[in-house]
């Protein structure tokens, strides 16, 4: 992980392997409305999504999002809160969900760094129409500028600063 901004690679069985960003930077350019770049555990999905805070998209993130720079899987998503959800009245998109890694996607809905706890995400894919995996979204978080984080971090962050109760 990337302390300070000094660029530091991850090393595992000996080998350097990609290096992520620190959680705090990442929260800084979330908090000044930039996007990250998340991904998943590698025993998951192995996938990345191109993340911002919804409050601070603009028309123009949007068409970033919807671009030609990014290739992306079709779904432009807004994670929230239960909370919010019961609030907005929005259901599960099916009561028994099947899908294979659960996720809880509710029916569609067209248009903390004391951000409200709702974003805006959507996975990225390869040219090729598959998933973009973690080489690939150090490559695209390089080209764009973009800070790279993992799912596993923000986790150990959140349990360090007490944020976080499993």
């Amino acid at each position: 992980m990337v302390e300070g901004g000094e660029k530091k690679p991850v090393v595992a069985n000996g080998k350097p392997k990609i290096w992520f960003d620190s959680i705090e930077a990442a929260m800084r350019d979330l908090a000044e409305g930039k996007f990250l770049l998340v991904v998943d555990n590698e025993d998951r999905e192995n996938e990345g999504d191109l993340v911002i805070a919804a409050e601070k998209v603009t028309t123009e993130k949007m068409a970033f999002m919807k671009s030609a720079r990014v290739k992306f899987s079709g779904l432009i998503c807004v994670p929230a809160t239960s909370e919010r959800l019961d609030q907005l009245k929005l259901p599960l998109m099916v009561p028994q969900n099947t899908e294979k890694m659960k996720t809880a996607y509710t029916i569609s809905v067209d248009y903390r760094h004391s951000l409200q706890p709702v974003g805006v995400i959507c996975e990225l894919v390869r040219d090729d129409g598959s998933m973009a995996r973690r080489d690939d979204c150090r490559a695209f978080a390089d080209e764009h500028g973009l800070k790279l984080i993992t799912i596993e971090d923000i986790v150990k962050y959140r349990l360090e600063k007490g944020l976080l109760n499993i």
